[in-house]
């Protein structure tokens, strides 16, 4: 019995992490009576290695519809955020070679609208998931037994497919 063992380069997911959060925010209309309500949309992300960290960064469009003296107005605001992600890794130094692939888990919402006065409170709940994709090795081992050949005689049906 003969053992040699080989090295094989490949990619793999070397590290993945996920994130939910709740974020707040504020914005002040002059004249407000009440909020009609709130929409999340053309939520945008990317993910970098920074100073060997992941960080996503990524934008969302708010749409709160509220009325003043019984006539409904519309307030867009588009924000921007930054998220860093705690990663289960097995010790791989990240780079700029690695591969990052980010996926929302849960899409932007709004679970809480206040109005303060005259400041519009929002909050609003997302979930992020991250893969780090890199360059790995992996060790096999191949051992060679003696077997007789005959006793596994695979039987091939060629008609299988027609």
């Amino acid at each position: 019995m003969s053992n040699q063992i080989f090295e094989i380069m490949t990619k793999a997911t070397i590290a993945k992490g996920h994130k939910r959060s709740v974020d707040k925010y504020h914005f002040e209309v002059e004249h407000i009576d009440k909020i009609l309500g709130c929409w999340i949309c053309n939520h945008c992300f990317e993910a970098k290695i920074e100073k060997g960290k992941p960080i996503i960064y990524g934008s969302l469009e708010m749409h709160v519809w509220y009325s003043y003296l019984n006539d409904s107005h519309l307030l867009k605001k588009v924000v921007q955020y930054q998220e860093m992600i705690d990663l289960n890794c097995s010790g791989h130094i990240l780079n700029n070679q690695d591969e990052l692939k980010v996926s929302c888990q849960k899409i932007p919402k709004c679970i809480h609208a206040n109005l303060n006065k005259q400041i519009i409170e929002l909050e609003i709940e997302k979930e992020l998931a991250l893969k780090i994709i890199g360059e790995t090795t992996i060790m096999v081992e191949n051992k060679q037994n003696i077997v007789n050949d005959s006793d596994q005689e695979i039987k091939v049906n060629t008609d299988f497919i027609t």
